[in-house]
Parts: C-alpha cells; sequence; structure tokens
C-alpha cells in the first residue's frame, strides 16, 4: 500500500489507472468491474470526493482544505489526535495534493489512514514506541 501511496502523491491528477489499484487493495475490498472493452467503470475514487469518502475508515472523520494551488485532506480519530487541544489532526493521518485535487488528497489521507490501522492492529500493544 505505500508504493501506491507513493504513486497517489506524485500523481499530477486522478485517472482511472490509479482508480483500479486501490479498487483491487484487500481493505476496500470491492469487486473490480470492468466494461466489454476491458475499462474499470468502478468508483472514480482520484476524481470523486464521493468516491473517496468511501475509503475513509469507519469512526474516522475527515476535513478538507486548500489554497489557490493544493488541497489538503486530513483523516483522523475525534477521540485520539496528536494534538491535545484537538486542533489539528495527526500528521502521518494527512494527504497533500498539487495542483488542487481534494479527491486525490482525500485518497492519499484515507489510504495512510487504513496503513495506520493495519499496523496499530498488528501491533496493538505499541511494542515499535518501547
Amino acid at each position: 500500500m505505500t508504493d501506491l501511496i507513493t504513486k497517489l502523491e506524485q500523481a499530477p491528477e486522478g485517472n482511472r489507472e490509479l482508480d483500479l489499484e486501490i479498487a483491487g487493495l484487500k481493505e476496500v475490498g470491492i469487486a473490480i468491474l470492468m466494461d466489454e472493452d476491458r475499462t474499470h467503470t468502478g468508483p472514480r475514487y482520484t476524481t470523486s470526493i464521493d468516491a473517496a469518502l468511501t475509503l475513509v475508515p469507519e469512526g474516522l472523520s475527515w476535513m478538507i482544505t486548500g489554497g489557490p494551488v493544493y488541497a489538503n485532506a486530513s483523516v483522523y480519530d475525534n477521540m485520539r489526535t496528536a494534538d491535545p487541544t484537538g486542533k489539528h489532526p495527526p500528521k502521518d493521518l494527512c494527504g497533500r495534493s498539487t495542483p488542487v485535487n481534494a479527491a486525490l488528497a482525500l485518497c492519499i489521507a484515507a489510504l495512510k489512514a487504513l496503513l495506520a490501522l493495519r499496523v496499530k492492529r498488528s501491533d496493538p500493544a505499541g511494542s515499535a514506541r518501547k
């Protein structure tokens, strides 16, 4: 999944090839649909905020912000943020996309959250932090 996150971070824009790679992730768990000319007909994760939102793990919150040349997206746990004031989500669950593409940024943040949850489940005691 880290390779896909890197691809997304380097992508100038969303596209169907990236959508297909996202759909193929075990954590996403959807059937990969193809029409008769072998074109991927599944969700357009990297170009649709609605589709990208389906990647946000259940129980987590999300936020999209931006400026004239970028979009930021964050996926975070409201109950356990890295910032004690609760104003800023943990950095490792944030996605950023340039040029402005909120859907692509949200894909990045959601996949980082899925990856963080996978690591947390495989090491619930946090032995890596010892």
